[in-house]
């Protein structure tokens, strides 16, 4: 189904397709515009002073892959939802936006402290680190911005 939001596989898309690490799905603007939505909505509420700091930590996370996510669903796909998902996505997702490799690789250290959190790793988050991580987010929803304008018109 063509619209007005749809791009091409890259190669790389197409070998992840091929390799069934992702999946080809039926794409509708509606949808990619909720995308888009559900992460600036947690974005906001990432930068929330009423919340404590792993929670908007947490929400920050939610709001990055939730970019990330729309951003491969432009070009028609979707993870299968095997193991290790998430963090392709967020790579493949922040590399499609032209974000820098160290904040890529930034969030993606940061979100395998999550995978593997506990309680005395949620407690040492700071308020620091969810400027930090919001403001990569920022960065991306900045990137996404001009990379795929007519997402957000």
């Amino acid at each position: 189904m063509e619209t007005s939001l749809l791009r091409q596989p890259t190669r790389q898309l197409e070998l992840l397709t091929w390799s069934k690490q992702l999946k080809k799905v039926r794409f509708n603007d509606y949808s990619a515009v909720r995308f888009l939505s559900n992460a600036v909505f947690s974005l906001r509420g990432a930068q929330s002073p009423s919340r404590a700091a792993s929670g908007r930590y947490f929400i920050a996370h939610d709001g990055i892959y939730s970019l990330c996510l729309g951003t491969m669903y432009l070009h028609g796909l979707l993870p299968v939802g095997k193991e290790g998902q998430k963090e392709l996505v967020v790579r493949l997702g922040l590399d499609m936006l032209l974000m820098p490799a160290t904040e890529r690789d930034l969030v993606l250290t940061s979100r395998k402290l999550l995978a593997t959190a506990t309680t005395e790793a949620i407690d040492s988050i700071e308020d620091r680190d969810v400027r930090w991580l919001s403001h990569i987010a920022d960065q991306a929803v900045s990137h996404a911005g001009k990379i795929f304008p007519e997402w957000f018109s």
